[in-house]
């Protein structure tokens, strides 16, 4: 089995024999090949208390990252982002982040899905005001709309709501 490359404390992914810098045009290459590695963060004293998990959510796209620890049974993951997204300085600190205890994590975790809650809200806000100039328009050139479109226009708008509603 090949063993995973390690990403330290000092800006360094062993990889092979050749170390590669993090934000280097290498580090670049490395996550357009590989999807998994570890990240070892800077322990206390010479006790090794945990490492991350890297991994790599390949779509048509783009390559979305995430970092992976287990905690009591538990699998705490936070979303780090795309390749150009994934910086040292980005992973240290959701690395900090994953490694929180089990009180501060999940009461963190909380307060930021409340806080997506609100902003969602705050979209649905938004697109009832787009909404209604929507309907403005459609009665003032209501000339041009057939029943069948307007039955089409809303159904699509009635996807778009659900679909930010969930």
């Amino acid at each position: 089995m090949k063993s995973l490359p390690v990403l330290t404390e000092r800006q360094l992914l062993y990889y092979g024999e050749t170390p590669i810098a993090v934000d280097s045009p290498e580090w670049d290459d490395f996550l357009k090949r590989e999807i998994h590695f570890k990240f070892i963060p800077k322990q206390q004293g010479s006790i090794l208390l945990h490492n991350i998990s890297l991994r790599c959510n390949p779509r048509s796209n783009a390559n979305y990252w995430y970092a992976i620890r287990k905690v009591n049974n538990r699998i705490r993951q936070e979303y780090l982002g795309k390749n150009v997204n994934l910086t040292y300085e980005n992973i240290v600190n959701t690395c900090h982040k994953l490694s929180l205890g089990d009180y501060e994590y999940w009461t963190l975790k909380n307060r930021e899905k409340k806080e997506r809650q609100a902003n969602k809200k705050y979209s649905l806000d938004e697109f009832s005001k787009v909404l209604k100039l929507l309907s403005n328009k459609i009665d003032e050139n209501y000339d041009g709309y057939t029943e069948k479109n307007a039955a089409l226009l809303i159904s699509d708008v009635l996807y778009l709501v659900t679909k930010l509603t969930n």
